[in-house]
């Protein structure tokens, strides 16, 4: 959080509501906001959060039986709620990214884990998860008296993003017609990246013209919402049983996650933008001005975008060729994963695959082999592949647990078995689990072409270490240096 000084800039907060206010925000509709000089005078963004509350209207027991003890069901990222995001000035678009659940899954791998702790009401972690799981806790035997439970493994009572899956035979999930989640908040510079970058200062929204139009268009409750494993400790895909530390696959609960959660089922409610904004010095606001509003140059904000691709399979093969298309220009990384069908983005997979490799142009990640057997060595793997998440230079490897718990060792996958990987086999957190990143080191200028020439066509190749049919995405974000400018009371984004 920014820290304002309030006894030089006197800070006010400004409550915006959407200009579609009363609109059945659900599945396929959208929050529309207008935002302009009238409202604010200097916007501090990095103080400003958009909140709301979503209500989840409980469907009947659908598991034929009363299930009384199952895990919650949590939302890893309140910024997945929304599948895509445009921002529009003047009328034109000037901000458009239509795979934001994707984008937001390869950013959260960003940020450290006390960030994300703080904003406990805009993410999950599995280390929130973990903590609530040996809460102290009111045992029966001595009513009154508190006591800790070793090992207790009970999903957490006070984690905050979460909708309860239980149900008595015939009663609503979580033992109620309606579960709401309320207050949930996310940053504003979380929600749109090119305000990433304010600072203590803000945004001029004294300079602008015309009004910014922000539009978030909802996700259908299966791409945003995940399920909680004690088995594994971690997000799956799979409804367990709670408690179930010595569980095999029969406390799975085969009722997916469309079914508990259909499409009409979450509307945003109370949605509202708390801003906070103060109105500058005369010496302070002759500067902006003069920048925004008289300047040939203009003032610019960098911010990282994310072009994402995205290609589906319908099963792993012996040997497997997958085209992918990015255009970019000042390219800074790629990050490669990949994830199930018909199940969240923000729930990554691990294939059973080996010799992986993407080209693109002349060039082939990564420069040397990785041996065959990295994937039964994931720790070894992340060191040799991703270059951008373990870079020595940054402190998120080391703060990120959901990332570095999903490199575990794996000790029952073997080359000649070709049988499905059982539900026993897999006793390690995986939900966090980048194939491949790299940054660009290299300039563009000396490939004698434009970046977006020569970068635009990726080539992931693998080999199998047995087929199998399963349907999954495989998501690559590429990264590029941009800047929102501010221009003559123009805004827009330009490539830098």
């Amino acid at each position: 959080m920014t820290d304002v000084n309030k006894a030089i800039k006197p800070v006010e907060s400004t409550i915006i509501s959407p200009i579609n206010d009363g609109a059945d925000y659900k599945t396929n509709n959208y929050v529309q906001f207008m935002i302009g000089a009238a409202q604010m005078n200097m916007w501090l963004v990095n103080n400003s959060y958009l909140s709301f509350d979503l209500n989840y209207t409980s469907i009947t027991n659908p598991y034929g039986a009363a299930k009384t003890t199952l895990c919650p069901t949590y939302i890893k990222n309140a910024n997945n709620i929304f599948s895509s995001i445009e921002v529009l000035y003047g009328g034109d678009t000037i901000y458009s990214q239509p795979y934001n659940i994707e984008q937001n899954t390869l950013k959260q791998l960003y940020l450290g884990e006390n960030y994300m702790k703080t904003n406990y009401m805009t993410y999950t972690t599995r280390e929130m998860v973990l903590q609530d799981m040996y809460d102290m806790v009111i045992t029966g035997a001595a009513a009154g008296h508190v006591y800790p439970v070793t090992n207790r493994l009970y999903s957490g009572q006070t984690t905050y993003l979460k909708f309860r899956n239980d149900a008595a035979d015939g009663a609503k999930l979580g033992g109620a017609d309606h579960q709401i989640i309320k207050n949930i908040m996310i940053p504003v510079n979380q929600l749109i990246p090119f305000f990433m970058d304010m600072g203590s200062e803000g945004f001029p929204v004294r300079c602008l013209k015309n009004q910014i139009e922000i539009r978030l268009y909802i996700a259908e409750p299966y791409r945003y919402l995940v399920d909680w494993d004690p088995y594994i400790k971690d997000f799956s895909d799979r409804l367990m049983v709670d408690n179930a530390a010595d569980a095999d696959g029969a406390n799975i609960v085969a009722v997916n996650m469309k079914t508990r959660y259909p499409t009409d089922s979450i509307k945003l409610e109370n949605v509202r933008m708390f801003c906070q904004h103060y109105l500058p010095d005369a010496g302070l606001a002759g500067r902006i001005d003069n920048e925004c509003l008289n300047s040939a140059e203009g003032k610019q904000w960098p911010f990282v975008r994310t072009e994402i691709a995205k290609r589906q399979v319908t099963g792993i093969n012996t040997t497997n060729n997958i085209p992918m298309t990015a255009a970019t220009e000042n390219t800074q990384s790629l990050m490669l994963y990949c994830h199930k069908n018909d199940i969240s983005p923000g729930i990554m997979f691990r294939p059973n695959i080996n010799s992986l490799y993407i080209k693109f142009g002349s060039n082939q990640l990564p420069f040397q082999p990785v041996p065959n057997n990295s994937f039964d060595y994931p720790f070894e793997y992340r060191f040799l592949t991703d270059d951008v998440l373990n870079n020595i230079d940054t402190y998120n490897s080391e703060t990120n647990h959901d990332y570095n718990a999903s490199y575990r060792y794996i000790n029952s996958r073997n080359a000649a078995d070709t049988a499905d990987i059982t539900y026993a086999d897999v006793k390690v957190p995986t939900s966090s689990f980048v194939l491949m990143a790299a940054n660009y080191v290299s300039d563009p200028n000396s490939l004698g072409a434009s970046s977006s020439l020569w970068n635009s066509a990726y080539q992931v190749s693998f080999n199998g270490r047995f087929t199998k049919t399963i349907g999954l995405t495989f998501i690559l974000g590429v990264e590029s240096k941009w800047g929102l400018l501010l221009q003559n009371g123009k805004l827009t984004t330009i490539n830098i």
